[in-house]
């Protein structure tokens, strides 16, 4: 055979096997401790799955009447633990926003970006393309955030730094918020107070009425996926609370734990369900989050399910 056909062939042979329908994915991570410490398991396992991005909880904002406060201010972190780039996250109550004013909000964005530059120097986190807001608005809070972010947006983009926020399933059906992209958030679903609840972090039952129009969501998204569990208190059958720890709460002898979390089918089919209506917003898949209970509840052939899977929606 020629050379150059030969070259034309091979060429040609190349190419059918890169269109084999395989969805290449970003794998990313959420960090959400306020004391930070990413050791060897974690390490590992965000170098095996080649992440490139941490979502790193900077500080949360919230409202208890005498004013917005910072809290939870991540302490002593050191970049070079991972490889990374680094996203500040800031979570803000929705109840910071309520009755406020256009003032309020002009304060408020400059107060909050002020500490993210405060805190990411003090932590050595010298540059970053992308800050994001975590936040939980409603109708009645819309219009006061919405102004928050956009002047936060506007002094983000003098210093050629993206805004990114997140949004939750009830608020896609909402006006999307002036920033620029979303992260949808495939969590916390369902209503983890009712015992009868058996998936509140992660149910499709609950889920598929929101999706259903995601493909003209007039914003660029994400989407962000559960790795974590919950052991919740439940005192005559009435929720007490999240064990976080097992001091948490005073556990009598009649008292019920009972274990929620999302089984790897759970959020295949989530995965699956977003690629079926927007296969562009799993070209980012972000977890959540990155820590060595989470990390350890599956095998490393589980992770790549999540984001190595055809186009189609099978998994390969």
């Amino acid at each position: 055979m020629h050379l150059k056909l030969k070259l034309i062939f091979l060429t040609l042979l190349l190419l059918l096997l890169g269109c084999n329908g395989r969805k290449e994915h970003a794998v990313n991570f959420y960090y959400w401790k306020s004391q930070v410490d990413i050791g060897a398991t974690e390490k590992k396992y965000f170098d095996a799955l080649k992440a490139e991005t941490l979502y790193l909880r900077a500080f949360d904002v919230d409202d208890e009447g005498n004013g917005a406060i910072a809290k939870g201010k991540i302490d002593a972190f050191h970049p070079a633990a991972l490889n990374a780039t680094y996203v500040p996250v800031v979570f803000i109550t929705n109840r910071t926003f309520v009755n406020k004013s256009e003032k309020d909000a002009e304060l408020l964005s400059t107060k909050v970006f002020k500490l993210i530059e405060e805190i990411c120097s003090a932590n050595s986190i010298k540059s970053y393309s992308e800050i994001q807001i975590d936040c939980d608005w409603t109708a009645s809070t819309q219009e006061a955030y919405f102004e928050f972010l956009h002047i936060l947006k506007e002094k983000a983009k003098d210093k050629q730094i993206q805004l990114s926020a997140t949004i939750r399933l009830h608020q896609l059906s909402m006006t999307p918020p002036p920033v620029d992209r979303g992260i949808l958030m495939m969590y916390n679903t369902g209503d983890v107070k009712q015992l009868s609840c058996q998936k509140p972090i992660l149910d499709m039952k609950d889920v598929a009425p929101y999706i259903q129009h995601l493909g003209s969501y007039p914003l660029p998204l994400s989407a962000a996926y559960p790795l974590f569990s919950w052991r919740v208190l439940f005192r005559e059958g009435k929720f007490v609370g999240i064990m976080h720890a097992d001091d948490d709460f005073p556990v009598l002898p009649s008292d019920s734990i009972v274990i929620r979390k999302p089984e790897m089918s759970d959020i295949m089919e989530a995965v699956r369900s977003i690629n079926h209506q927007d296969e562009d917003i799993n070209s980012e898949v972000i977890l959540f989050d990155l820590n060595t209970d989470n990390i350890k509840r599956f095998k490393s052939e589980d992770y790549e399910k999540i984001f190595n899977h055809r186009s189609d929606g099978s998994s390969i």
